[in-house]
């Protein structure tokens, strides 16, 4: 366990699925591609290396949102802190990338809280969680990102 687990729970608190029609490799480009992740991540992002800050960029519609790079193991593991502030510590999100047969990829996100978010933030992180993988899962199998509001 690294420190930034510390306060981590030891199971996720949220996990979405979704499976791609392409190769492992096809989907970890557009998890480090900037002009693919500003498709589906929901702005401009920057994923440093590890140890390195990531940041999504505020938009009108969404607020910055910051955290470390804790893996960064090409093709399979991208694992990130992430919060809109620094106190108390950030939480963790971590995307696995598999592949599971025939040129499909299984794509997992967990999500872990170090602390107690109000039910607003947890129903607005689900729901961007899922439009995030529609949004990687359309770009990646069809070359183009989903329309707006997106």
């Amino acid at each position: 366990m690294t420190p930034s687990d510390a306060n981590l729970p030891a199971r996720p608190d949220y996990v979405a699925i979704t499976y791609i029609n392409a190769p492992v490799e096809r989907v970890w480009r557009a998890f480090t591609i900037p002009a693919d992740q500003a498709t589906f991540f929901g702005g401009k992002t920057e994923i440093g290396e590890v140890g390195e800050p990531w940041i999504r960029h505020a938009t009108d519609r969404w607020p910055a949102i910051t955290g470390i790079v804790l893996a960064k193991e090409p093709p399979r593991r991208l694992a990130l802190t992430w919060g809109f502030d620094a106190n108390p510590p950030p939480d963790r999100v971590e995307f696995l990338i598999d592949p599971v047969a025939n040129g499909v990829t299984r794509v997992t996100i967990r999500e872990y809280h170090s602390r107690d978010w109000p039910e607003d933030i947890t129903d607005s992180a689900v729901q961007g969680w899922n439009a995030l993988l529609a949004g990687l899962k359309t770009l990646v199998e069809t070359g183009a990102p989903l329309p707006p509001p997106f």
